[in-house]
């Protein structure tokens, strides 16, 4: 089993992961671009029932292209995503990469939604890539 331990920037919100990681991701779409201000989001998925969190977040939720609801948790008073749920993914959370401790663990699996990529981040590489949201399992 893995832990992962991060939060966010002032260190008000914690969290802590035991659980091996259900696959790590890069993602395009133009919801992780504006909820990072990045030109992807980096996650690791884990179980829900695996984390713990410690502070006051709060949560805003927008669709994704699938029409199904997304909530990112972040710092009232500072923003900054900390982690993020998908219905289309249930009992999953997904911890924004730049907010753990220790990135060192953190390999990438996947890239979705390749097709929203910025044309200066090619995807490439070894990992599976996917234009859109990849099929079920």
């Amino acid at each position: 089993m893995s832990q992962f331990t991060g939060g966010c920037l002032s260190g008000n919100i914690r969290y802590s992961a035991i659980a091996d990681p259900i696959f790590m991701s890069v993602c395009h779409c133009k919801d992780c671009q504006r909820a990072t201000g990045s030109a992807f989001g980096a996650v690791a998925e884990v179980p829900e029932a695996s984390v713990t969190i410690q502070g006051k977040q709060k949560f805003y939720t927008s669709k994704g292209d699938t029409d199904n609801n997304i909530s990112h948790s972040f710092r009232p008073e500072r923003g900054g995503t900390l982690l993020s749920t998908a219905a289309i993914i249930p009992n999953v959370i997904m911890l924004t990469t730049g907010t753990l401790d220790d990135t060192s663990a953190f390999k990438l699996t996947m890239q979705i939604y390749c097709g929203s990529a910025k044309p200066c981040l090619q995807p490439g590489g070894a990992m599976k890539s996917f234009p859109n949201m990849p099929p079920p399992g």
